[in-house]
């Protein structure tokens, strides 16, 4: 199987004594050593308007983390497609697969929160018609010399992206949480990104993926987990800065503020969602996944929690590569 870290969302909690460029510098830092403890991917993800500087610039820190890097590829995980022109993200894309010298892949969404769609003035209704056209801009510019495309939504007449980027084919995924989502990313891309799913039902997800996928498919399914491996109480070190994210996204997708603390009723639910033990206990947790979903599951292991120190972060990293990278073949 293959091990992925992320997702870099550069988040600062109200409460940390950290700056955004402090938070930037820090998780910058960190792509060497990730690097070197054998993660094959990093995913960086977006998110607008969010108090907490939740990234909003994808591309740039794809960039920087090249830079930082030699071997390790890098990705959005997620860029929000309707909030691109689709040339324009072609050339942002070239561009950093060039500073990286071809490791740089592509991980899209449809986006799903109201407030967003409503600052850039997009249409949400209109927003799976954005990421195929996105999708097959891309695809052209990367790849032809002079093209015109007429979309639903985007008209380009005899354009020539330059310069065209190291790879002949930059990968492309595709995310989502329902069947449709994962019908299109077999349709009209290399692979499917998932969110924290069920075993049963990510199995599930991934015949429906390989159903609709032909031969030219290099990619399986990859699936993000909150991941936090220690020693001594993992879950007591690690609730609380899992619960800020999920807190979030709770109150995004409801607009109802919800409780600081995570409420003991709550607490079972999100540790189904979790990677977070001793390091025996997650690589138990990690095989049954690989056992079931086979060679080709790419785990997402969210390690970079929101507020967690950077000594307990680099010790889960360590931990993380000792336990699992290198014991599960």
């Amino acid at each position: 199987m293959h091990f992925d870290a992320g997702l870099f969302t550069c988040q600062v909690p109200p409460e940390s004594d950290q700056s955004p460029t402090q938070r930037y510098r820090e998780l910058l830092d960190l792509a060497p050593l990730l690097e070197s403890y054998g993660f094959e991917k990093l995913w960086v993800s977006e998110h607008h308007f969010a108090e907490d500087s939740y990234l909003p610039g994808v591309l740039p820190f794809c960039a920087a983390l090249g830079v930082r890097t030699t071997e390790i590829r890098i990705g959005t995980g997620i860029a929000l497609a309707p909030f691109y022109d689709p040339l324009r993200f072609a050339e942002d894309t070239a561009v950093i697969d060039l500073i990286t010298n071809g490791r740089f892949e592509s991980g899209l969404a449809i986006g799903w929160t109201d407030a967003e769609f409503e600052a850039f003035g997009i249409p949400k209704e209109s927003r799976v018609q954005y990421l195929v056209e996105l999708v097959d801009v891309m695809r052209a510019a990367w790849t032809e010399g002079e093209f015109s495309y007429a979309g639903h939504i985007h008209e380009y007449e005899a354009v020539n992206v330059h310069p065209k980027p190291v790879q002949d084919h930059i990968p492309i995924w595709i995310a989502g949480t329902v069947d449709a989502a994962v019908k299109r990313a077999a349709i009209i891309a290399d692979g499917y990104f998932a969110t924290p799913t069920p075993l049963d039902e990510l199995v599930r997800r991934q015949s429906l993926f390989r159903q609709g996928a032909d031969d030219s498919v290099k990619n399986g399914i990859a699936e993000w987990r909150y991941t936090y491996i220690s020693e001594d109480e993992p879950w007591e070190e690690a609730k609380q800065h899992i619960w800020y994210i999920k807190r979030q996204y709770i109150e995004w997708a409801t607009g109802e503020p919800q409780p600081y603390e995570l409420p003991s009723a709550m607490e079972a639910n999100l540790k189904e969602e979790c990677l977070v033990g001793t390091p025996k206990e997650v690589r138990d947790q990690v095989t049954e996944r690989r056992d079931r979903l086979g060679d080709d599951y790419r785990l997402v292991a969210r390690l970079t929690l929101p507020g967690l120190t950077g000594k307990h972060l680099r010790r889960s990293i360590q931990l993380f590569s000792e336990a699992v990278i290198d014991k599960i073949d």
